[in-house]
């Protein structure tokens, strides 16, 4: 065996088997010293979406640092600017692993609506012009939604194609069904279910 000394810098040592009057052919050994590699955080975040899906980005990145993103089986590299790095855009349900110069620093990121972006559906409407639940209020309601409502027969009560969180005040009492359907970070989603009408004066 052949320990190698402490050393402050790289260096190349020559080995040979000695036995009795026999010396072997002399080997290069190179001890290399490699600069350590410091800790970098990684913290990736998820923002705006669009058609061509959700705003992936590193908020505040380390000049001088590579940062890596695997996504499948694909590898893109960013270099560190020092303040907010975009990694791109990408569709609902991608896995990814953002990474920076050492391997060991990594995490994992699944692509998903952050909860600002998701609608908020209500099941009850008052409609007693309180200023409360006066009508189908949809909270985080993205633009040029498609509203259909059927009444208890199945007949259709209100359809539009740009809903603006206005029906409900004139309805009658009794129990009604939505469809919901709209397009959110590049995705066509689906929503359905029941909501009652109250209203006093009917």
């Amino acid at each position: 065996t052949f320990s190698i000394p402490y050393l402050e810098k790289s260096d190349t040592f020559y080995v040979a088997a000695l036995k009795e009057e026999c010396r072997s052919q002399r080997t290069a050994v190179v001890a290399s010293i490699f600069p350590s590699m410091h800790r970098v955080e990684v913290k990736a975040e998820m923002g705006i979406c669009s058609s061509y899906g959700i705003h992936v980005y590193i908020p505040s990145s380390q000049k001088g640092i590579r940062y890596y993103l695997m996504e499948n089986e694909s590898l893109h590299s960013y270099a560190g600017n020092g303040s907010l790095l975009s990694l791109g855009n990408y569709p609902i349900g991608t896995s990814l692993k953002v990474s920076a110069a050492n391997p060991c620093d990594s995490i994992l990121l699944d692509v998903e609506y952050l909860d600002s972006q998701i609608p908020v559906i209500p099941n009850l409407v008052t409609a007693n012009e309180d200023q409360k639940n006066d009508a189908f209020y949809i909270s985080n309601l993205p633009s040029y939604s498609h509203l259909s409502i059927y009444n208890s027969w199945g007949a259709e009560a209100f359809s539009s194609d740009d809903y603006q969180n206005n029906w409900g005040l004139e309805e009658k009492n009794g129990i009604y069904f939505y469809e919901l359907r709209y397009e959110l970070c590049g995705k066509i989603e689906h929503h359905s279910g029941w909501l009652q009408v109250i209203n006093n004066r009917y």
